[in-house]
């Protein structure tokens, strides 16, 4: 999979799409930290990076794209306090719309798993409200 993004970022590179070259690069960056590799012998930007460029160029689809990634990245590795930060740092799109599900989706189970463990009330609240919002989707 490490590869077909490297070809990807490569080929957007090459012609000037940066939209698809730096949603590629959000992905990849996942797609390293998930296998362990480093992808040094890439030109690949950081979430730090993106995050800068996204917010330069006013681009939302940026913004969000590194967002999710970095959320899927956390949720793979079970680092849900980490999902929660992400959560509470960056708010929730307009509801009935598709990133909202897939937000609801990682924010929910989150929630859930840190009520279970920690007993706290407040984010078994969260959690069933994202099943809520969820079950609108169904």
């Amino acid at each position: 999979l490490s590869k077909h993004f490297a070809m990807c970022i490569k080929e957007a590179s090459k012609y000037k799409q940066t939209t698809m070259l730096y949603s590629s690069m959000a992905y990849f960056n996942t797609c390293l930290y998930l296998s362990g590799e480093t992808g040094s012998d890439s030109d690949t930007k950081s979430f730090d990076e993106l995050i800068v460029i996204g917010k330069s160029t006013k681009s939302n689809f940026l913004l969000w794209q590194c967002h999710l990634c970095k959320l899927v990245q956390c949720f793979l590795v079970r680092d849900y306090l980490a999902v929660m930060s992400l959560c509470e740092a960056n708010p929730c799109p307009q509801p009935k719309r598709i990133l909202h599900a897939v937000r609801s989706f990682y924010e929910g189970i989150a929630c859930l798993t840190l009520a279970r463990d920690t007993k706290r009330k407040d984010w078994r609240n969260t959690g069933e409200k994202a099943v809520s919002d969820m079950s609108k989707w169904a």
